[in-house]
C-alpha cells in the first residue's frame, strides 16, 4: 500500500468517525447523568466507573463510525442483517449511558419503538413471496404448463418458502425482544413511580404504555380463549359425526344380516 492510499484512508476514517465537540458533547452528558443519581462527590471507583462508561462509548462510535450511524437509526437494518450486531452494540452502550430511571426509561421506549419499525419492514418483506405467487398463479390460469416450467417454478416456490420461514423466525425473535424490553421498561416505571418523579409528562406515557399494554394482553387471553372454544365444538362435531357414522354403520349391518336371513 503506497502512501497516497494510506493518506486517503486515514482521511476517509477521520472523516466517518465522530467530531470531537461530538465526544465533549457525550462526555459532558454523562457526566450530568452521573452527578443527578450520585452527586459530585464521588469514590475513587465510581470516578473510574465513570470515565469508563464514557471511554466505552466513544470507542465503540469511532470503531463503528458512519455503518455505525446508519445501522443505529435505520429500520431497515433488522434482525439478521449484517450491520445489526452493531447495532445491539451501540444500543448497549448507550443504555450503560442512562444513569437515570428517566433516562432508561426514555431509552426503552425509543428502542421498542424502533423495534416496532423493524417488524413492521420485515413484515412487509415476508408479503412479497406470497404476492409474487399469486401473479404467478394469475399469469398461469387458462395456459398450458410444461413439465420444465413447472419443475422451475416448484424449486422457486420451495426457495420463496424456505425464505419466509426464515422471515418469520426474524420477526418471532424481534417480537420477543419488544417483550424483554417491555418487561424492564415496566420494572423503570415502577422505580419511577415509587422515587414519585418530577417528570410529569414521563409517568403519564409510561401509564398509557402500561395500560395499553393490559389492554392487548386482555385480548390476547381473549383470543386464546375463543379459539379453545373453538377446538372444544369442533372436537364435539367430529366425536358426534363418527359416533353416527358407527350407528350408521351397525344399522347398515344389521340390515344387511335381516336380508341374508330373509333370503
Amino acid at each position: 500500500m503506497n502512501l497516497k492510499t494510506r493518506i486517503n484512508l486515514w482521511k476517509l476514517k477521520r472523516k466517518m468517525g465522530p467530531t470531537r465537540a461530538f465526544k465533549a458533547s457525550l462526555c459532558k452528558d454523562l457526566a450530568v447523568s452521573w452527578d443527578a443519581k450520585y452527586g459530585k462527590k464521588l469514590p475513587w471507583y465510581q470516578i473510574g466507573m465513570r470515565h469508563a462508561a464514557a471511554g466505552f462509548a466513544i470507542i465503540t462510535l469511532v470503531l463503528t463510525g458512519a455503518g455505525g450511524v446508519y445501522a443505529y437509526n435505520s429500520s431497515e437494518v433488522t434482525e439478521g442483517a449484517l450491520l445489526y450486531p452493531i447495532k445491539q452494540v451501540l444500543e448497549t452502550v448507550e443504555e450503560v449511558a442512562k444513569i437515570t430511571p428517566e433516562a432508561k426509561a426514555k431509552f426503552y421506549i425509543k428502542k421498542i419503538e424502533r423495534r416496532e419499525a423493524e417488524r413492521q419492514v420485515l413484515e412487509r418483506k415476508n408479503l412479497l413471496p406470497k404476492i409474487k405467487k399469486e401473479i404467478r398463479e394469475t399469469e398461469e390460469v387458462g395456459s398450458e404448463i410444461e413439465i420444465n416450467t413447472f419443475s422451475s417454478d416448484l424449486k422457486v416456490e420451495v426457495k420463496e418458502k424456505i425464505k419466509t420461514e426464515v422471515i418469520e423466525r426474524k420477526i418471532k425473535r424481534t417480537k420477543k425482544s419488544i417483550e424483554k424490553t417491555e418487561e424492564q421498561l415496566e420494572k423503570t416505571r415502577q422505580i419511577i413511580e415509587k422515587s414519585q418523579s418530577k417528570d410529569i409528562k414521563l409517568r403519564e406515557e409510561l401509564k398509557r404504555r402500561a395500560e395499553q399494554r393490559l389492554e392487548e394482553a386482555k385480548k390476547q387471553l381473549e383470543i386464546k380463549v375463543e379459539q379453545q372454544k373453538e377446538r372444544r365444538e369442533n372436537l364435539k362435531e367430529i366425536i358426534q359425526n363418527r359416533d353416527n357414522s358407527k350407528i350408521e354403520e351397525r344399522s347398515r349391518i344389521r340390515a344387511e344380516g335381516l336380508i341374508n336371513l330373509n333370503n
